[in-house]
């Protein structure tokens, strides 16, 4: 009965989505202001000859050599930025013809033209080392760059340097404006839209919508949101357990000096307890308090974002921030001196400082950069020395991905090097020289994330190093290392003590932050990671790779564009995100060139969850406990939950195992979900809200194809086919179930069928506890209704949103 429907993720982003504050006073498609699919979008201009130039370097030059091989290094704090080639990363407005003209400028420069081929190859030197091989696809495309007609864009049409690519965009079909509210809702609240929020976008205008996305970024469904994506990336959930508990890494050398000041008498309690029953108490008293400290020391960085964004504070505050976060539990353990009015109350954090709490005094804090969760997560080694941090820094923080700057050396001369080849060999130095000095930054920090953890408190070098000929007395640093540093500025000597402070605030100020947030939080509202830039043009597919990949560039650099402008709000981020095509368009039939991009996303174990108890009015829950969310626990791991240790990886696809889930949930939750909803008054009601028990299709026909239509609409949403071909096919499975069971059911009782071939039971898992829950149906429209649900719910729209 349903269509095939594939789901598209369509890249574009259209101007103007900017502003800070809860208003939305940018341009966006509206009556006033439309954009149809298939026209050339803001800021291009395809007819021009200027842009037909860009197009040709962008598909020739720019993504297939210099964005991936090149502009690292060629930027503005890069290690080349000194060089006489710096090019513009795809965030700013103008890149390609910025770009374009910074090449040709090069090539036309003494020795340029010779050297932009040589460099790359390391036949003359090169800062970067070699960063692709003579002869390879890269090599290859340069060289065919070289001699081909120059490009220039210099005709004066007024082109800011943006490609249009408008043959992408001709069969995009957006969801309409209540759809995507639906959709916003479910993703951001955890919940559909309510009535007063549909109203206000009934006047249909684009502006309406973002105002009513907006204010949905609130309660405790969006700090859900914010959190399990945050920690999608960060993975500090690790700690959040008792097999890697956070709480041991603080009990390292005795540091946190007041650690116990909760934990100890309850432990003194259990071992003085003189009966069973006092032995059990003491047990569960020390069991809450120690798994709620585990987990408040834990989830703190991932409290810092949520406190940040719910508070609507710039989001470089998750860097820059002089504070962290704690909750009664935590407080105990770091001893701030701040006061809670219930000491044990876990979902009350504040921000504070760690004044006395640690044996080396104050301890500088720098927001996530200093929190011992982030910092134990990506730990070092005596010959790691901070490095992997650094990576992961400037991965998060800035998308920048250290590893893929160059091609890894394999000359048996590089690898044989043995004088520090990391400082002095340019094969590796097209990472270290970025990466090192970033290193250095974390110079405070030891393996495990202490601050100065030395047996003297004056250090975090190991005693390895401190051993050898090289080291002074007072060093906080290797000095066979760069020195600390960020894009080519030295961090100066009033900042030694608090480098991770200095650093932060380098990085908030560096272009790349506002893209390296997009990129952040792009797996978090669309569903997959960005496309990596294509690397190989004689693939078959490499122009729609590439056309795929530019447009979700210039994406990634308008929000960047707006995000930086309008004060770092990430509501407005994750706002301009949803009102973007790549959320809200669908894919027409024919079209072939969107690949697996998809807007209609797989949804995580949580989230699916929320979406369930929103069009259901409850969890799948195991029978004796309605709290209990089979989803989230029993059943987590195996519908592609994480457990940011060993399973960081969320599934994007719906594989067997995950199928054979839903189709277990939507035939167990049904019973419990639909008897539950009959004994309640008809006002009280989630689903069935326009039937009794009494109202069958010989009776009330109205009554109950009015229903099933409205099951649809709540379950389904738009179902993306002919709607009146599928509330009749719904309604005649409803018809044709009931009329069976007339017929022929041999009992009306819910928890049996009154036969002894287990098979055919109809046992139906119910509280029978509770005497007031229904028992009995005697006109066999419950079972109908649970047969209808366990069909609507099987829908492939249930897991993907």
């Amino acid at each position: 009965m349903r269509a095939g429907c594939s789901l598209i993720l369509l890249c574009l982003v259209l101007a103007g989505c900017s502003g800070g504050g809860n208003e939305y006073a940018g341009e966006l498609i509206s009556d006033s202001n439309p954009q149809q699919p298939g026209t050339t979008l803001p800021g291009g201009n395809g007819a021009s000859a200027c842009s037909a130039e860009l197009e040709r370097f962008n598909a020739e030059l720019w993504a297939p050599v210099l964005a991936p091989s090149c502009m690292q290094c060629h930027q503005t704090g890069g290690i080349a930025a000194e060089s006489g080639l710096v090019l513009k990363p795809a965030s700013a407005s103008s890149y390609l013809a910025d770009n374009l003209s910074a090449v040709n400028t090069y090539i036309a420069s003494a020795s340029g033209l010779a050297n932009i081929e040589a460099k790359p190859l390391a036949q003359v030197v090169h800062g970067g080392g070699r960063v692709f091989a003579a002869g390879s696809a890269a090599h290859q495309v340069l060289q065919g760059w070289l001699a081909g007609p120059v490009a220039s864009c210099s005709d004066g049409d007024g082109s800011d340097g943006s490609v249009s690519l408008s043959a992408f965009w001709d069969e995009a079909v957006l969801l309409d404006n209540n759809a995507t509210l639906r959709k916003s809702a479910l993703l951001f609240a955890g919940r559909l839209p309510t009535t007063a929020e549909q109203v206000s976008i009934a006047d249909g205008t684009e502006i309406s919508l973002r105002n009513a996305i907006r204010h949905l970024m609130s309660g405790e469904h969006f700090s859900d949101f914010l959190m399990e994506s945050a920690n999608d990336r960060l993975l500090t959930n690790k700690f959040a357990n008792s097999r890697t508990p956070g709480l041991e890494l603080l009990y390292e050398g005795g540091r946190f000096t007041f650690i116990e000041s909760r934990l100890a008498p309850l432990q003194q309690a259990v071992n003085s307890a003189a009966t069973d029953e006092q032995r059990q108490a003491a047990n569960e008293a020390f069991g809450f308090a120690w798994e709620n400290t585990n987990k408040a020391v834990a989830t703190a960085p991932l409290q810092l974002i949520n406190y940040v964004v719910t508070h609507d504070r710039p989001y470089s505050e998750v860097l820059t921030a002089t504070y962290m976060m704690v909750n009664p539990f935590s407080n105990d353990v770091y001893h701030t001196g701040i006061r809670f009015a219930d000491n044990n109350n876990p979902d009350d954090w504040r921000p504070a400082q760690i004044i006395d709490g640690y044996a080396g005094g104050p301890l500088p804090q720098a927001g996530l950069l200093s929190s011992q969760m982030f910092l134990a997560r990506y730990p070092s080694t005596d010959t790691n020395r901070n490095r992997a941090r650094a990576r992961w820094a400037y991965y998060f923080f800035l998308n920048v991905d250290i590893e893929g700057l160059a091609l890894r050396s394999m000359d048996p001369a590089d690898l044989a090097d043995t004088n520090n080849p990391t400082l002095n060999n340019p094969a590796c130095a097209v990472c270290h020289e970025i990466m090192d000095p970033v290193a250095g930054a974390f110079q405070n920090y030891g393996d495990n994330g202490h601050y100065r953890d030395a047996w003297d408190g004056d250090d975090s070098l190991p005693d390895t190093y401190k051993a050898g000929s090289l080291y002074q007395q007072g060093d906080l640093w290797y000095r066979d290392m760069r020195a600390p540093g960020f894009a080519g500025t030295a961090l100066p000597a009033t900042s030694r003590d608090n480098s991770l402070q200095w650093l932060a605030q380098q990085m908030v100020a560096d272009e790349r932050f506002a893209s390296g947030i997009v990129a952040f939080w792009w797996p978090a509202v669309f569903g997959s990671e960005l496309l990596p830039q294509p690397t190989e043009p004689s693939d078959v597919d490499y122009a729609d790779k590439l056309a795929r990949y530019s447009e979700q560039q210039r994406m990634v650099g308008e929000l960047a564009t707006a995000f930086r402008s309008g004060g770092y709000q990430l509501k407005d981020l994750l706002a301009d995100m949803a009102m973007s095509p790549v959320f809200r368009a669908l894919q027409a039939p024919a079209s072939t060139n969107y690949g697996d991009m998809g807007a209609g996303q797989l949804l995580t174990a949580e989230q699916l969850s929320r979406k369930i108890q929103a069009l259901s009015g409850g969890l799948w829950h195991h029978t004796w406990d309605e709290n209990y969310d089979l989803l989230a626990r029993d059943y987590y791991g195996l519908y592609g939950g994480i457990d940011s240790d060993t399973v960081v990886q969320r599934a994007q696809s719906l594989n067997t195992l995950m199928y054979a889930v839903t189709g277990r949930m939507s035939q167990e939750m049904v019973c419990q979900r639909v008897v539950a909803e009959f004994e309640l008054p008809k006002a009280q009601r989630t689903l069935f809200t326009l039937v009794e028990m009494t109202d069958t299709p010989a009776n009330a026909s109205a009554q109950v194809q009015a229903q099933v239509n409205r099951l649809i609409e709540v379950i389904w949403g738009d179902p993306l086919t002919d709607l009146a071909l599928e509330q009749n096919s719904a309604y005649t499975l409803f018809n044709e179930v009931w009329s069976e069971r007339m017929a022929n059911a041999p009992s009306d009782w819910l928890y049996h069928n009154d036969t002894s071939d287990d098979q055919q039971d109809e046992f139906c898992l119910l509280d029978w506890d509770n005497d007031a829950a229904l028992k009995q149906d005697p006109n066999h429209t419950l079972r109908s209704w649970m047969a209808l649900l366990t069909y609507l719910f099987s829908d492939f729209t249930v897991p993907y949103e």
